[in-house]
């Protein structure tokens, strides 16, 4: 898979910090992009910054609440005053999901998954194109998941329905926004994060055992980046509405 050049772009990344997100993040600045990681925790996102620029990158980080609009929008405020444009969103950041029968969930949860993951996701939406369709238009990446596709949600109730809307938010907006956004969706399957357990690259017997047992095997986020690096290279006019998926779907 090649990976294209993003030189002279800029791309905004939620949930930058860590896992999947700083995979990401780190990928597209060595592609050549300036990168803006945005999330909840600033020491994350400062140590993504420290090593996007390690390596001669230029990135910053901006704390702030996918569920909330007013800080999404701020966001793109500021990437709007130091970079004069935005060319890339990926919605990222999201929960991980909970285990038991969907209607045993509580209501307090429920809500909680949805507002994190799909309102989230349509709130980057918002927050973003505006900006992208400014700049001469670009790409809108979801990551999505297995949980939202035909069996894989049982007993992740909220999170597979949560994904399941991100996943038809896409499709919509590939419509929408078609010749002018790509909107692509990006399933990576089991990945090495805080949220599974991993840390400082050590990962849980118990995580190894569930993906071998799924057929699925662990990625690093850095695996994951380079799929996305290689997506936001595309044409913004070519490949859109579609999944790209690393995951095994039972």
């Amino acid at each position: 898979m090649e990976v294209q050049s993003l030189q002279g772009k800029v791309a905004f990344i939620t949930g930058g910090g860590t896992g999947i997100g700083s995979g990401i993040a780190l990928s597209f600045a060595e592609a050549g992009a300036t990168v803006a990681v945005f999330g909840r925790r600033v020491e994350p996102l400062e140590r993504v910054v420290k090593a996007i620029e390690a390596v001669g990158g230029r990135a910053v980080a901006i704390s702030g609440d996918v569920t909330s609009l007013e800080d999404l929008e701020g966001a793109v405020s500021r990437i709007s005053s130091e970079f004069g444009r935005l060319d890339i969103a990926v919605a990222n950041a999201g929960g991980p999901p909970m285990q038991g029968p969907v209607l045993e969930t509580s209501p307090e949860e429920w809500r909680r998954v949805i507002d994190l993951n799909l309102t989230g996701s349509w709130n980057t939406a918002r927050a973003t194109v505006p900006i992208i369709l400014a700049s001469g238009g670009g790409h809108l990446l979801f990551i999505v998941s297995s949980a939202g596709r035909e069996r894989s949600g049982e007993l992740v109730g909220a999170y597979g329905a949560s994904k399941a809307g991100v996943s038809q938010l896409a499709r919509v907006l590939a419509i929408e926004l078609d010749r002018q956004i790509a909107v692509n969706t990006l399933s990576p399957g089991l990945v090495e994060s805080e949220i599974l357990g991993v840390f400082d690259g050590q990962v849980p017997e118990m995580l190894v055992d569930a993906a071998q047992e799924m057929g699925e095997w662990l990625k690093a986020p850095d695996e994951i980046g380079r799929l996305a690096t290689y997506i936001v290279g595309l044409p913004p006019a070519g490949t859109t509405g579609q999944l790209f998926a690393l995951d095994r779907n039972r």
